[in-house]
């Protein structure tokens, strides 16, 4: 992995993107390795990885105006957008999982109740029948 820039040069960089976006290219092959590596231990697959990945970089790209030096290195930032990414995605599967588990814990129940409706279905017409068997 390469090393980070130093804090001063950091700076600059950090600055100079902050004015003209073409330079965040910089950035970017600065601490690219860095952030793969912290999402690739924390997320399953590389895909999964690779999208993170890139979903950092533009958010950093587009919320890079807002960002203030206070002299912590610009990747804790980065890290910081990309556990945020992480929790997101986590979420996202959480609720997409718990919408799909409860639309076949739907269809279940939609199972059993027309299991039931049968199930009285067939009591009706054995009742009836036996009723009819009786009665003549």
């Amino acid at each position: 992995m390469k090393a980070p820039p130093k804090e001063a040069d950091e700076k600059l960089l950090v600055e100079a993107a902050q004015s003209d976006p073409r330079c965040f290219a910089e950035l970017y092959e600065a601490h690219f390795e860095h952030v793969y590596a912290y999402v690739a231990r924390r997320v399953r697959g590389r895909a999964d990885s690779e999208d993170l990945t890139a979903e950092v970089f533009q958010q950093a790209l587009a919320n890079l105006a807002k960002f203030e030096w206070r002299g912590v290195p610009f990747r804790a930032w980065l890290y910081r957008i990309a556990a945020n990414a992480i929790a997101d995605r986590w979420h996202l599967r959480s609720r997409e999982q718990g919408s799909l588990a409860g639309d076949s814990s739907a269809d279940q129940k939609a199972q059993i109740d027309l299991e039931r409706a049968e199930t009285r279905a067939r009591v009706y017409r054995l009742v009836k029948s036996h009723l009819r068997s009786n009665v003549a």
